[in-house]
C-alpha cells in the first residue's frame, strides 16, 4: 500500500494552505453561528471540532492511515524520557490552582480536552508534519508550528483579549515547535494528544491563579527543550551523513 497521499506529495504547500483555510474556515463559521445564537464560549470549538474530529476519523480508517500519521500500536514500549519536559509543564501549571466544579462539568471538560488535542495533534503534527517533511525538517517544524500559532487567533471570536490573545500566539508557537519536534524524533502521536488534553484540563480547570512567574517559567522550559532537540536532531542528522559518506 503506498503510504504517502498523491496530492498532497506533488502539491505540498498547496495541501497546507488548503487544510489550514478549510480549517479557519470551518471554527470561524461555528464562532459566527455561536455568536449569532448567543451560546457559550466553548460552542464555537465544539461545532467545528465535532465534525472535524468524525472526519479525521472516518479518513484515517477508510485509508487505513493510523499508522502513517503516529497512531501507533506499540505505545506500551515508548520511550518516555524525551516527553519528561512536557511533564514537568503540566506540573508547574498545577500551581496555578483549581477552582471547585461539580462532576458534570468536568466530565464535560475531559471529553472536551480530549477533543481538542485529538483533533489539533492529528491536523497540526500527524497530517501538516507528513505533507511537509519531504521538503527539509526545520520547513516542517516552523510551517506547522506557526499554523497552530496563528489558529489561536479565533479565540478573539470568544471574547478573549489582544494581550491575551497575543501570549497566546507566542505560547502556543514554542508549544507547537517542541510537540513538532518530538513527532519528527519519536514518530508518535499518543504522548502528544496525552500532553495536549492534560495541558488544556487543567486550563480548564484552574482557578485563573496563573502568573506572570508560572508563565516564563513554563516558556523557559519550551525554549530550553526546543534548544536541546534541535542540537540532538542535528547531531543525528550529522552522524547519519557521515555514516553514509563512509
Amino acid at each position: 500500500m503506498d503510504n504517502k497521499l498523491s496530492y498532497s506529495k506533488n502539491h505540498p504547500i498547496k495541501s497546507i494552505i488548503l487544510i489550514e483555510v478549510i480549517f479557519l474556515l470551518l471554527v470561524f463559521i461555528a464562532g459566527a453561528i455561536a455568536t449569532i445564537k448567543q451560546l457559550s464560549y466553548n460552542s464555537p470549538i465544539l461545532i467545528s471540532f465535532i465534525p472535524t474530529a468524525l472526519v479525521l476519523i472516518i479518513y484515517f480508517t477508510w485509508k487505513r492511515k493510523w499508522t502513517y500519521f503516529g497512531f501507533k500500536r506499540e505505545l506500551t514500549r515508548t520511550n518516555w524520557i524525551p516527553y519528561l519536559p512536557l511533564l514537568v509543564i503540566l506540573i508547574v501549571l498545577c500551581f496555578q490552582g483549581f477552582s471547585s466544579q461539580p462532576l458534570k462539568t468536568i466530565i464535560f471538560y475531559v471529553g472536551f480536552a480530549i477533543l481538542v488535542g485529538f483533533v489539533e495533534e492529528s491536523i497540526y503534527r500527524g497530517i501538516m508534519i507528513k505533507i511537509l517533511l519531504p521538503l527539509g525538517i526545520l520547513p516542517a517544524i516552523l510551517t506547522s508550528s506557526i499554523l497552530f500559532s496563528v489558529t489561536h487567533m479565533l479565540n478573539l471570536l470568544s471574547g478573549q483579549s489582544m494581550g491575551q490573545t497575543g501570549l497566546q500566539l507566542v505560547y502556543s508557537l514554542l508549544i507547537g515547535i517542541v510537540l513538532a519536534q518530538l513527532f519528527i524524533r519519536t514518530g508518535n502521536i499518543y504522548p502528544l494528544i496525552l500532553f495536549h488534553s492534560l495541558h488544556n484540563l487543567i486550563q480548564f480547570l484552574g482557578s485563573g491563579g496563573s502568573s506572570a512567574i508560572l508563565d516564563t517559567t513554563v516558556i523557559i522550559i519550551l525554549v530550553v527543550t526546543a534548544i536541546s532537540l534541535a542540537l540532538s536532531m542535528r547531531k543525528k542528522l550529522e552522524t547519519k551523513f557521515e555514516l553514509i559518506s563512509e
